[in-house]
């Protein structure tokens, strides 16, 4: 939890900073403290940092998913890679980390917003 409240005050190191110091003493990670750090990395545009935390978080601990939370901030970090391929590369990367599952899922709204005019560029 001190992870997300320190992203959202505006404290990016710090999150990324706990994060990094939960990983390295054996303490794993929920969801909620991941979003945290997508959060930070996509307010400060680090769309290929946010996708290598993914893909990070995925082989370290399948079983945390991603939820509506990792997803958003993903597509919204994606979104303004000024290059379209790289949009792209990056955009395909964590849609092939999504469990079927979630893809599946009725998300809609903002999240499809997002992608929509990403992809078409």
């Amino acid at each position: 939890m001190a992870i997300w409240t320190a992203a959202h005050v505006g404290k990016n190191k710090a999150s990324m900073g706990l994060l990094k110091e939960m990983l390295q003493f054996g303490v794993a990670p929920t969801i909620v403290s991941y979003n945290g750090v997508f959060a930070a990395l996509s307010t400060c545009g680090k769309a290929h940092d946010a996708v290598q935390l993914f893909m990070d978080m995925r082989q370290d601990n399948p079983a945390l998913r991603g939820d509506y939370a990792t997803f958003s901030h993903l597509a919204s970090v994606i979104k303004v890679v000024s290059l379209a391929e790289e949009r792209a590369r990056l955009l395909e990367t964590v849609y092939q980390l999504m469990k079927s599952d979630k893809l599946r899922v009725r998300i809609g709204g903002r999240i499809i917003e997002q992608l929509l005019p990403t992809l078409g560029s």
